[in-house]
């Protein structure tokens, strides 16, 4: 049976247009090694187990005082941002897009977008150059300087195995929930790839079987195995096999109630690109907040292709 959180994403208008075929999930990773030679790692790396808030996370930075980066996020212009600022918002207000849309002038898209500017320029968790960074870019910024934490997807272990930065440090890595609003509840983004059959293919019973193969016990496996991807396979996180095999089961069980999804919408790509621009903009502190909330928003029930 494939999993709840897989099948959503492949709904439109309540009818089932596609197939799962493997998930990944926005995670906190850390630096064991690090983390270990402060005088009371050993809690810190715990409370950071057991789902830290915000707010907490700002307060162990202040305590812990040391000059490495905080926190390092990828705070380009593009959609990595987006999910970063979808999943903290849903945390806020998990049914948000169904009830206020693309609509980004309220108080807890206001709150979500503060936290990310505040990292920044306020709290100093976060160094300014995240705000050129991508995945791989934010990813051999937080290794070679030494970080202490890092947003990321789980699939990590696997997508810097054959091309690492630095070997060393990476065996050091370790996997947290990410940190959440106090007032809200923890999330974190789901991603990955679906996969369809086109209604022009003369050759969809060969598809069909080709998708049932993807999606066989073995195949599933693979895509865990090679790349770090999750299983959309149930029996994948309740067989005692599985479990045993892979101990890493447990946590990605855990992670997946946390699991939120982007919004599903026809445009939803070009509005990401507009809500990336804005957002990365305010984050440079090149307008504010408020006006980044405005312009995004204004920008979308507009349908604007060219961005000011």
């Amino acid at each position: 049976k494939i999993m709840d959180e897989a099948l959503e994403s492949c709904y439109y208008d309540g009818e089932l247009v596609a197939a799962p075929l493997d998930m990944g999930q926005g995670i906190m990773y850390y630096r064991q090694d690090l983390l270990k030679k402060l005088k009371n790692g050993e809690d810190i790396i715990k409370k950071i187990q057991d789902n830290i808030t915000w707010e907490d996370f700002i307060k162990l930075k202040n305590q812990i005082n040391l000059p490495n980066p905080f926190f390092t996020f990828p705070a380009a212009d593009y959609e990595g941002l987006v999910c970063i600022y979808i999943e903290e918002l849903l945390s806020l207000k998990p049914k948000y897009f169904e009830e206020n849309g693309f609509n980004f002038e309220t108080p807890e898209a206001e709150k979500t977008l503060q936290l990310l500017v505040d990292m920044v320029n306020k709290d100093n968790l976060t160094p300014p150059a995240v705000t050129q960074y991508t995945e791989t870019s934010s990813f051999k910024y937080f290794i070679n300087n030494n970080g202490l934490f890092l947003w990321g997807w789980t699939s990590y272990d696997k997508d810097f195995k054959d091309s690492p930065v630095d070997v060393a440090k990476q065996v050091n890595l370790r996997k947290a929930p990410l940190p959440y609003f106090k007032n809200g509840r923890p999330a974190s983004i789901l991603g990955g790839w679906d996969i369809m059959i086109s209604k022009f293919s003369d050759k969809k019973k060969e598809a069909a079987d080709f998708i049932k193969f993807l999606l066989s016990n073995k195949s599933q496996e693979t895509f865990f195995q090679q790349s770090a991807y999750y299983p959309v396979i149930k029996k994948f996180y309740d067989d005692p096999q599985y479990v045993k095999k892979y101990p890493e089961i447990a946590l990605y069980k855990k992670l997946l109630k946390t699991g939120v999804h982007r919004p599903a919408h026809v445009e939803y790509t070009k509005y990401s690109k507009i809500m990336s621009y804005y957002f990365n903009l305010a984050i440079r502190e090149k307008i504010s907040v408020r006006q980044a909330l405005n312009k995004c928003t204004k920008a979308i029930q507009l349908d604007k292709l060219i961005l000011k």
